[in-house]
């Protein structure tokens, strides 16, 4: 086998070139095709410095020094499940105002016209599916 040649062509930092293999006439000749790609210098092992626009975010801590939920996450998914069920049996769950008295009584009717108005929206594209096929993906 001979020895390869230096490599001719470069593609996006990939030196590619072909050589023979078996240069005798009276075989079928052969063809090797290779192809070699230096790393890169840039990626080093080192820690990436934060992007100056990322600056103000806090630091991304290991687990162990996450501080623990105010609620334990078991309580959290009892509660979640508890809701699931009376969502199912068609019971609405009433919401408390907080209590620290964000609750602003001059918006009250204003989410009640963003509500009627929802139910308007989503019953003219019900109307409208039924007029305009609609094919969806899973």
């Amino acid at each position: 086998m001979s020895q390869l040649p230096v490599l001719r062509s470069s593609f996006h930092g990939m030196k590619v070139g072909c050589v023979q293999i078996n240069p005798i006439p009276r075989t079928r000749p052969q063809t090797l095709s290779c192809a070699y790609k230096r790393p890169h210098n840039s990626r080093k092992t080192k820690k990436q410095e934060p992007l100056p626009q990322n600056v103000d975010l806090p630091q991304i801590l290991p687990r162990k020094k996450k501080k623990p939920f105010a609620i334990p996450i078991k309580q959290i998914q009892q509660a979640g499940r508890a809701d699931k069920k009376l969502a199912q049996m068609g019971i609405e769950k009433t919401l408390e105002p907080p209590q620290n008295g964000l609750l602003l009584p001059n918006l009250i009717p204003v989410a009640y016209q963003v509500i009627d108005a929802w139910k308007v929206l989503i019953r003219g594209v019900a109307q409208l599916m039924h007029v305009i096929p609609v094919h969806a993906c899973r």
